[in-house]
């Protein structure tokens, strides 16, 4: 039997390995649509050249991967303040948050840069979920939320996400130092 047969055949009959590679699948897709969300101009590269083609890219990339950046530090430290506030933080909580939120981002906007504030110290220790009591398994701890949840967990993501003050404006981000 080739291989590709073997695999459909397995993957027809393993019920876990489908939901492993859709939960791949959706990750996947959900940053390539934050990426093409950021992409200025529709997507379409007008350069000619192969190497300014791959120099667009690669610079969104890197700027998708600050604001992805940016957004799991609010998170953790909205999600580290609310535990030390008494709130329970469950490990399913956390799973479902997404590192592609993008109501707080101001694409098209005007910006005043003041370069003599300094940012917060980022601590890249911080945790939300500390130990196994509280996963509730014997996995190793959640620490920083960096995992996509479901499509279909967005309504109630997102309701929760504004609830908890991650989506707040520029100027009260918690990741921001106070201006100076």
């Amino acid at each position: 039997m080739a291989a590709r047969t073997g695999f459909l055949l397995q993957y027809i009959g393993d019920a876990e390995l489908r939901s492993t590679i859709q939960a791949a699948t959706n990750k996947s897709e959900s940053f390539n649509e934050f990426v093409q969300w950021l992409a200025f101009g529709g997507g379409v590269i007008a350069e000619n050249d192969r190497a300014e083609q791959r120099k667009i890219i690669k610079y969104n990339y890197l700027l998708a991967n600050g604001l992805i950046f940016h957004n799991v530090c609010v998170m953790t430290r909205v999600l580290h303040k609310l535990r030390a506030d008494g709130v329970p933080v469950e490990a399913d909580t956390v799973a479902a948050l997404s590192p592609y939120i993008r109501s707080h981002i101001n694409r098209f906007g005007r910006y005043t840069l003041n370069l003599s504030r300094t940012p917060m110290a980022i601590d890249y220790d911080l945790s939300i979920l500390t130990s196994l009591e509280d996963t509730g398994n014997s996995a190793p701890a959640v620490s920083p939320p960096l995992a996509a949840a479901p499509r279909s967990r967005s309504a109630s993501r997102s309701s929760w996400v504004e609830n908890a003050g991650i989506v707040a404006g520029p100027r009260t981000c918690p990741c921001r130092a106070p201006d100076r």
